[in-house]
């Protein structure tokens, strides 16, 4: 489908891009758009930073705020063919759509909350964890076909250590 997009001068001072989406709507069967829903996949899969803001009508995106009361598990692993770097949080109660185990590749979401990777974890620590993990050396994977990304023997690994880690959270 064709976007089409029209340009428009603004202020000299704000920088950036504006999309506006008008007359959003899934496809049969896939459910309404609701703005919160939106917003938590925005914020779990998009690269948020300092130089990279979103605002959603009218409210800046944010990073998901962590509890202080959260245990926290360092990942810090090179093989040298991949790179496996950040924290799983082990947390009472987690926002609502805010736990899951995201993995970045070159600051982009790969998969939403990537359960499907770890299908032996119990229901109840699911909704207790909340891991961003940053891995270098996946960045040919990052692709919209999601059984080639699973299937693949870096992937695995990733999957491996990740969950030998987790063996130590519950």
């Amino acid at each position: 489908k064709v976007l089409h997009a029209t340009v428009q001068q603004t202020n000299p001072e704000r920088h950036g891009t504006t999309l506006t989406l008008h007359n959003l709507r899934f496809k049969q069967g896939y459910g309404l758009l609701e703005m919160e829903n939106l917003r938590q996949y925005l914020e779990r899969n998009l690269p948020l930073s300092k130089d990279f803001s979103i605002v959603l009508n009218s409210q800046a995106l944010r990073q998901p705020q962590i509890p202080a009361s959260a245990i926290e598990y360092l990942i810090d692993y090179d093989d040298g063919e991949i790179t496996i770097e950040g924290s799983i949080y082990y947390a009472g109660r987690l926002p609502r759509g805010h736990n899951g185990i995201f993995i970045r590749s070159q600051g982009v979401g790969v998969g939403d909350d990537n359960f499907d990777l770890f299908p032996g974890l119990p229901a109840n620590l699911r909704s207790r964890l909340h891991a961003t993990i940053h891995v270098k050396g996946l960045d040919d994977l990052v692709a919209y076909n999601r059984g080639e990304f699973i299937e693949d023997p870096r992937v695995q690994k990733v999957v491996r250590y990740i969950s030998q880690v987790l063996k130590e959270v519950r």
